[in-house]
């Protein structure tokens, strides 16, 4: 049976307000009025004041409570205007608009040298634009999330960059050809892991758009390579995926073996990703596995999955997988004549707090086991 979850987990968050600490109070008070359209809704001892504009709120503390060149990130309905508006009132711009994988987004400096990162819905039809760190480098995003500094890209990093804008707006052929570009030019290069992530991010393209077999022979190789180089955690991710090729191609024991040596290198990896990250990793592959147990009539051996899945989840506090784990093993346990009361209410429970497609989720099963 789960444990209980703990009494905080009831307690209610709302929004935070940051707290910037200013050099001179009056200043940043006009500048946030004048350049940025915020209200001062009061001031206290002539020190600290609170700004807002919506439903934002930042405090202004005059020297105290932090340091100059904080980071605020800021939704709004719409940057490209705000940035028009702020062209216009001057505001220092550090970054104009720009499309990334989390939004489109701009960067704007105070007289502290804070930055203000207001950001809204991605364009979908705008390729992905280079970001500007704290120190004035900027990077470039490469497929798989991976960033490399502008400055350093190589022939075959170029030919990457541009698979970003062709994935996004659906030009496989011109996906394809630049990825099998890359490969030849790390080839080329001897840089045995950058082909290895290269092959890869080939082997998902070829998974999503069908060909399964081509994903597969680009997947091992890519493991091959990773295992040479000693690349504990991408091998275990690689090894994952291609146990996901194995599943919809309908290979159980061929998904059940990667998925176990997935585990595995997860479970070993302690040093090189959060313990929050790996208990994820490890659910999901828990998670795989279970599907493929279910999928093959072994309830048993399912449920025992999902509620390892469970117990995984549960120490990264992760609502969504607790309430499909718990689900699953309520309905496993139904099907093998036992009782999913406390695992199914312990599903509710972690559903309260997620999306609409859980919710029904965890419905579907509670009609199903009565």
């Amino acid at each position: 049976m789960p444990e209980a979850a703990p009494a905080a987990a009831t307690i209610q968050f709302h929004s935070p307000t940051p707290i910037l600490s200013v050099k001179d109070l009056n200043v940043s008070l006009d500048y946030y009025a004048r350049t940025l359209g915020f209200k001062t809704d009061f001031i206290q001892s002539g020190i600290i004041a609170s700004v807002s504009r919506g439903a934002c709120h930042i405090f202004l503390v005059e020297g105290d409570q932090g340091h100059p060149g904080s980071w605020v990130w800021i939704g709004v309905s719409d940057s490209a205007q705000l940035y028009e508006e702020y062209q216009a009132s001057g505001a220092k711009i550090r970054v104009p608009p720009t499309n990334r994988p989390w939004g489109y987004e701009m960067q704007v400096e105070d007289p502290d040298g804070h930055v203000l990162r207001f950001g809204s819905d991605q364009k979908p039809d705008e390729p992905f634009g280079e970001w500007l760190d704290m120190h004035g480098t900027r990077w470039t995003p490469l497929p798989q999330g991976r960033w490399k500094p502008s400055d350093r890209l190589t022939d075959a990093d170029q030919a990457l960059q541009a698979v970003g804008s062709a994935w996004q707006q659906g030009k496989k052929d011109e996906v394809r050809h630049a990825l099998e570009q890359a490969v030849e030019l790390w080839r080329k290069s001897g840089n045995q892991v950058e082909l290895a992530h290269t092959l890869r991010t080939l082997g998902e393209f070829e998974r999503k758009a069908g060909d399964l077999e081509r994903a597969k022979a680009y997947y091992e190789e890519a493991i091959a390579l990773l295992r040479g180089e000693n690349q504990l955690a991408h091998l275990a991710d690689a090894v994952r995926h291609l146990g996901d090729i194995h599943h919809k191609a309908r290979r159980p024991a061929e998904a059940e073996a990667a998925y176990r040596e997935a585990l595995a290198l997860y479970r070993q990896e302690a040093k090189l990703r959060s313990a929050s990250q790996r208990n994820l990793d490890v659910g999901n592959v828990l998670r795989r596995l279970a599907i493929v147990k279910e999928e093959a009539g072994d309830n048993a051996s399912a449920r025992d999955l999902w509620q390892q899945a469970y117990e995984s989840y549960a120490r990264t506090g992760y609502q969504p997988a607790l309430a499909e784990s718990a689900a699953w093993v309520a309905r496993l346990a139904h099907r093998l004549g036992t009782s999913g009361e406390e695992w199914l209410a312990q599903a509710e429970k972690a559903a309260l707090h997620c999306e609409e497609d859980t919710k029904a989720h965890v419905e579907k099963v509670r009609a199903e086991i009565g």
